[in-house]
């Protein structure tokens, strides 16, 4: 039993440790607007584009993380291996989850409170607008682990009789 619950326990703390540093490199990379108001209206310029561009970053950091995953799921052997699949994949979603929290938090907070504090230059906050986002760590996770452990099976050979 005991490691059953390693084997499910282990991805998912890795899972939300790599998915606090995720929502940082996202933080980091993810583009941000200039924020306008005028008569009370908040105007960014290229909203539609800058909400594409954070979904497409969050994509690329998730899916990276989504890749180192799978891989390891296929390096390292397991003797409960579908228990620690199912961390793996879970642990993408919460990961996921995570690394949205932590970005959001760390990046540029809302225009109202950007404006409490007396910015000049006001930012967009980073958010996510896609929630389809959420599941490329584990959809990436599950592809580069089957096709891995595809490859390793037809290479090593393995006979059943």
């Amino acid at each position: 039993m005991s490691r059953r619950v390693a084997a499910l326990g282990v991805p998912l703390l890795v899972s939300v440790v790599a998915g606090a540093a995720a929502g940082v490199v996202w933080q980091l990379v993810a583009p941000t607007g200039r924020v306008v108001v005028a008569r009370g209206l908040v105007v960014a310029t290229g909203d539609t584009e800058l909400a594409a561009a954070q979904d497409a970053t969050f994509v690329v950091v998730t899916a990276a993380a989504g890749l180192l995953a799978g891989a390891w799921l296929t390096a390292a052997p397991s003797r409960s291996p579908l228990v620690r699949a199912t961390g793996v994949v879970v642990g993408g979603l919460l990961g996921s989850l995570v690394a949205w929290a932590v970005g959001a938090r760390l990046g540029p907070p809302s225009v109202a409170a950007q404006q409490a504090t007396g910015v000049e230059q006001l930012q967009s906050p980073l958010d996510l607008s896609s929630y389809g986002a959420l599941g490329v760590w584990s959809a990436v996770a599950a592809a580069v682990a089957f096709a891995g452990l595809l490859v390793t099976g037809l290479i090593g050979g393995r006979n059943r009789r």
